[in-house]
C-alpha cells in the first residue's frame, strides 16, 4: 500500500534545491560582510566616537584621523567577525526559514512567511552581540591601557565579571535587530519589483542605499542605548528603557540631541549596505 503521506519526488526535489541554495545564502552572506567592514570601518570609528562624547563630528574625525590614525583599524577584529556571521546568518537564516515555513505552511501569506522569517533571522544575529560589546570598549579611549585586543577582552571580562558580562546590552540589539530585518527584506522585495529599467549592481546598490537610511534612522536610538549600556564595566545592569531616559535628559531633553550623529551615520548606513546588498546578490550569483 502507498502511504498517502508520501512526499511526492518533485516536491522533494524542489525542497533539496531550496536547502542547498539556503546553505550557498551562508557563504555569499559571510562574503558581503568582508567587503562591507573594509570599506565602511573608520566611518563608523567617528560615529561611534560621536555617540559616546557627543562632539561634533569635525571634532571626531580629528580625533580618529589625524591623532589615532597610526591605530585607525584598532578594534577591527571584532566587527569583522561579527559582520561576516551576522550577515552569513541574516541572509543564509532568512533563506532557510523562508523555506521552511513555505513547506510547513504553504496557505500563508507569501509577506507573513517573509516578515516572520526575517524577525527570526535577525534575532539569531543577536547571538554574536559579545563581538559587538568588546569592539565597544576596543574604541572606548578609557579601556585602550585596560584591553590590548579582542581575546585579551574577552577573557578580561570572563574572569573579573562573568559570561552576563559579555551580554550587557543585549535588550536593544535584539529590538534593533529582529524589527530592522523585517523592514529590509520586505521592503527589498518590493523594491526589486518595481525597479525596472536599471542595470543589476545599480539596481542592488541603490536599493540597499536607500534601505541603509531608513534602517539607520529607525535603529539610531537603539544604537545610542546600547552604546552608553556598553561603555560600562561591572557594576549595576542598566534597563534600555531606563537608558534611554536617562540620554535623554542628560541631553536636555532633545530628541534631535539624541540623534546627535545621526546624518553621518546615514551616509555610513547607506554605504555600507549599498556595499551589503550589491555585493550579496554578486556573490548569490556567482555562487549558484
Amino acid at each position: 500500500m502507498v502511504s498517502t503521506n508520501a512526499i511526492p519526488a518533485g516536491a522533494a526535489t524542489a525542497g533539496g534545491q531550496n536547502h542547498h541554495k539556503a546553505r550557498l545564502e551562508f557563504v555569499a552572506g559571510g562574503l558581503s560582510g568582508v567587503t562591507n567592514v573594509i570599506v565602511g570601518f573608520p566611518l563608523h570609528k567617528i560615529i561611534f566616537r560621536q555617540q559616546l562624547w557627543n562632539i561634533s563630528f569635525r571634532n571626531a574625525a580629528d580625533q580618529v584621523i589625524r591623532k589615532e590614525f597610526l591605530s585607525l583599524y584598532r578594534g577591527v577584529l571584532p566587527p569583522l567577525l561579527q559582520r561576516i556571521c551576522n550577515l552569513s546568518l541574516l541572509f543564509g537564516c532568512y533563506a532557510k526559514f523562508s523555506t521552511e515555513l513555505t513547506l510547513l505552511a504553504p496557505r500563508w501569506n507569501a509577506e507573513v512567511c517573509s516578515a516572520l522569517a526575517a524577525f527570526m533571522a535577525g534575532s539569531c544575529e543577536a547571538s554574536l552581540m559579545p563581538l559587538e560589546r568588546v569592539q565597544t570598549l576596543l574604541q572606548d579611549q578609557r579601556y585602550q591601557a585596560t584591553y590590548r585586543n579582542t581575546f585579551h577582552a574577552f577573557g578580561q571580562l570572563y574572569r573579573q565579571h562573568g559570561l552576563t558580562e559579555w551580554y550587557r546590552g543585549l535588550t536593544p540589539i535584539l529590538y534593533r535587530n529582529g524589527f530592522s530585518s523585517v523592514l529590509y527584506f520586505l521592503l527589498k522585495a518590493h523594491m526589486e519589483r518595481r525597479a525596472t529599467g536599471m542595470p543589476g549592481p545599480v539596481r542592488d546598490f541603490t536599493n540597499g542605499a536607500l534601505l541603509g537610511a531608513l534602517l539607520s534612522t529607525f535603529n539610531y536610538p537603539f544604537n545610542v542605548a546600547k552604546t552608553h549600556m556598553q561603555k560600562t564595566v561591572g557594576g549595576p545592569y542598566t534597563s534600555f528603557v531606563t537608558c534611554l531616559r536617562l540620554e535623554y535628559i542628560s541631553r536636555g531633553r532633545s530628541v534631535r540631541q539624541i540623534y546627535r550623529g545621526a546624518l553621518p551615520n546615514c551616509f555610513r548606513s547607506m554605504l555600507s549596505w549599498g556595499v551589503v546588498t550589491a555585493s550579496y546578490e554578486f556573490f548569490s550569483h556567482y555562487l549558484a
